[in-house]
């Protein structure tokens, strides 16, 4: 039976990978690294190689890498696996179960809408629009492929309501605003991705970080991106606003047709705001983040917004 061309590449990179491990594990070792250093290195060169054309699941490679690691006795089991057992990998599944559930309940699709539908529907408002909704909404959900798989089709409406041809320039203007604001605005929050959590966890208590100070440390980038954004859309995808006749009913229609708020939505966005405060405010209370994390997860599975499966 012949391999197909994707197989025999996969093949040659895991040969690769496997080579290039092995050669640095062998490497004579600089002060103060020992042998059994180098092994841990190759291990990871290894396995990063493996994870970036996937070989195997990313949860997989990682998975392999720390059992390499304990089994060749790099590191002792404890230390190998002892991420698992930290507040960092606690808030991190937190948060992962908070985007599901955000994302479950609709109340990201709600908010957005509200929020596009104060503006008028000009290519200048509209454009501005999806960079502040993404900018709000950037730290309810701490995972940027939730937010823009959400978000993507509510760009996609407003283009389409707009009477933009796909791929357009006014349609690429509108997707880059909304992708902008999502995608660039995750380093600024720490709830705003789970990675922010795991870079916090890696500091470890020598370097204490606060939401507020995490926040007010990137205010000039904030600032940077959606002003310069905001204007290198419009020079890049310029529209002429005076061709453009349409009104916001088709995104007023799909913000009726959600119906008034649902229970879920309001269990869930009041959960959230208190997330926010008590993250915010961690510093004067003293609560970890995880534990406040926890605690939402914990709410929002017994009102039963999240299920057994959401949870998987």
């Amino acid at each position: 039976m012949s391999l197909s061309k994707d197989k025999i590449i996969k093949i040659i990179v895991l040969l690769v990978a496997v080579t290039i491990g092995i050669v640095i594990a062998n490497l004579t070792p600089p002060e103060p690294l020992t042998t059994k250093s180098m092994l841990g290195l190759g291990i990871f060169v290894c396995f990063v190689i493996l994870s970036m054309v996937e070989i195997m699941p990313d949860y997989v490679c990682w998975l392999a890498m720390c059992t390499a690691w304990a089994a060749t006795k790099c590191v002792t089991v404890a230390q190998a696996f002892g991420a698992f057992t930290t507040t960092t990998w606690w808030l991190v599944v937190g948060a992962m179960v908070l985007a599901a559930a955000v994302a479950k309940c609709g109340l990201l699709k709600r908010i957005a809408l509200f929020m596009m539908t104060r503006f008028p529907v000009t290519y200048k408002w509209q454009t501005l629009s999806l960079l502040l909704t993404g900018f709000i909404v950037s730290p309810m959900i701490p995972s940027g492929a939730v937010k823009v798989t959400l978000m993507s089709p509510l760009a996609l409406s407003i283009s389409d309501a707009m009477g933009f041809k796909r791929r357009s320039k006014g349609a690429s203007g509108l997707f880059a605003s909304m992708f902008l604001s999502i995608g660039l605005m995750i380093p600024t929050m720490i709830s705003a991705t789970f990675i922010n959590y795991v870079i916090i966890g890696a500091l470890g208590d020598q370097y204490p970080v606060s939401y507020m100070m995490w926040f007010v440390a990137s205010i000039p980038w904030i600032v940077l991106t959606l002003g310069l954004g905001y204007f290198v859309i419009h020079f890049l995808y310029h529209v002429d606003s005076t061709t453009i006749t349409a009104t916001n009913e088709a995104l007023v229609a799909q913000r009726k047709a959600l119906g008034p708020i649902t229970k879920n939505e309001i269990i869930t966005a009041v959960v959230l705001s208190l997330c926010l405060i008590l993250w915010i405010t961690e510093r004067m209370h003293g609560l970890n983040a995880a534990f406040v994390t926890l605690a939402a997860v914990i709410v929002l599975s017994i009102t039963q917004i999240v299920d057994r499966l959401t949870f998987r």
